[in-house]
């Protein structure tokens, strides 16, 4: 059953108990920031199995407030407990006798917990989030079990979890990017701090080190979308409930761009162009908290209705912090539409390591030549940020060209 919440950079994810047993003492306050890897966070009473400790993952960043824990080296055998972020007590506990690494191991090896189950609560629920079968997949848990750093491991499309010697070295043997000054903001304003959230601090880092690292080129087309908006308004239903929408469109169009131009749908490794053989869309969505990009898995192979759908889903639980990380892991390539708030066109930064990420700007209406005459067309403005490094202005260009071909020509994405 659950025992806290964590909440990641993405979403908050509930962490359920490890093991069977009494939760004997919490060892981080709610709300707490910045916990150090290895931190014990709370202690189960297993009877006559004696206690188990949960451990943030070496593997994982655990950032909460306040208090302070002792940080022993987690232990080979610590259950898969997905922490992220900051922890938020949901049971009470009373005080008890902390375990050794060597006794903690010894206990989750041999939980029933563990024996019973080939997978862990959490990677099962990401597993089956991605459509992903975890029968015959040797886990790094005790006794073979398949943790939440297994799945990820399955899901990554990046080069960066499994980079070879090869890669490591040729990323280590480029110059560290210059320190750039820091300037003081004004302090004798009026003004007031905002805390940053755990997902506005790794959006700040990720997207500062994406503008250093990542040569961008950017182009831009500019599509007539009066057929799309015409097949829009004959097709809804006459309340439009659950009908596309343009969104909707233009994510279908893309991942069919991206399929006709695969050289576009790639990431930069360091040494290759890793280039995918499935479209997965990651898509912007704006939350309370900041921006998350949910990804459409095999985007190219699903139709308009399944594509929406997916939206809907993923952007609810997006903007409600139920995302899992199945549900916004990997991605290669992303959109990020900004029409709705009325902007004609943006110049996105990239989501490494990806090659591409696509701006959608607002339809509007403005004068057109059309047989030989002026007359008054809807128009929508779609701009590319490429990564140089992996792909070249023409590729880009071929990107472009085949998306505005589709939003010229619907019957294609709705068919």
């Amino acid at each position: 059953e659950p025992i806290a919440e964590v909440e990641t950079d993405k979403t908050t994810v509930e962490l359920e108990a490890p093991a069977g047993g009494v939760l004997a003492e919490i060892r981080i306050p709610a709300g707490a920031q910045t916990i150090a890897v290895g931190t014990v966070l709370a202690l189960v009473r297993g009877g006559a199995t004696g206690e188990t400790g949960t451990r943030a993952r070496p593997a994982e960043t655990v950032s909460g407030s306040g208090a302070g824990a002792s940080t022993p080296a987690p232990a080979s055998g610590a259950v898969d407990n997905g922490l992220t972020a900051p922890v938020r007590e949901t049971a009470p506990g009373a005080a008890a006798t902390a375990v050794s690494p060597g006794e903690a191991e010894q206990t989750v090896g041999t939980s029933p917990a563990t024996t019973d189950a080939p997978a862990s609560p959490l990677a099962r629920r990401m597993a089956e989030l991605a459509g992903l079968d975890l029968s015959g997949v040797a886990g790094s848990g005790a006794g073979g079990r398949v943790m939440k750093v297994d799945v990820e491991r399955l899901l990554r499309p990046s080069a960066e979890g499994d980079a070879g010697p090869a890669q490591a070295s040729a990323r280590a043997s480029e110059p560290p990017a210059p320190a750039l000054p820091t300037v003081a903001p004004v302090s004798d304003l009026p003004h007031s701090d905002r805390p940053l959230t755990a997902m506005r601090r790794v959006t700040a880092q990720r997207m500062a080190e994406a503008k250093r690292s990542a040569p961008h080129f950017y182009l831009e087309a500019e599509c007539a979308v009066d057929a799309l908006l015409a097949l829009r308004e004959t097709t809804s239903p006459a309340d439009g409930a659950g009908a596309p929408t343009l969104n909707d469109v233009v994510v279908r169009a893309a991942a069919l761009a991206l399929r006709e131009v695969p050289l576009a749908n790639s990431a930069w490794t360091g040494d290759a162009l890793r280039v995918y053989d499935r479209v997965d869309l990651a898509v912007a969505v704006t939350t309370p908290g900041g921006l998350v990009t949910p990804v459409i898995r095999a985007a190219d192979t699903k139709p308009l209705a399944a594509i929406a759908a997916d939206l809907r889903r993923l952007a609810a639980d997006a903007r409600a912090g139920r995302l899992q990380p199945a549900d916004y892991q990997g991605g290669t390539c992303t959109i990020s539409n900004l029409g709705m708030y009325g902007v004609s066109s943006l110049y996105a930064i990239l989501n490494p390591p990806q090659s591409c990420i696509l701006g959608v700007g607002a339809v509007t209406e403005r004068p057109v030549i059309r047989d030989g005459a002026v007359a008054v067309g809807s128009t929508m403005t779609v701009t590319l940020s490429a990564d140089h490094r992996a792909i070249d202005g023409a590729t880009g260009a071929e990107l472009l060209r085949a998306l505005k071909a589709l939003l010229e020509d619907p019957q294609q994405v709705y068919g």
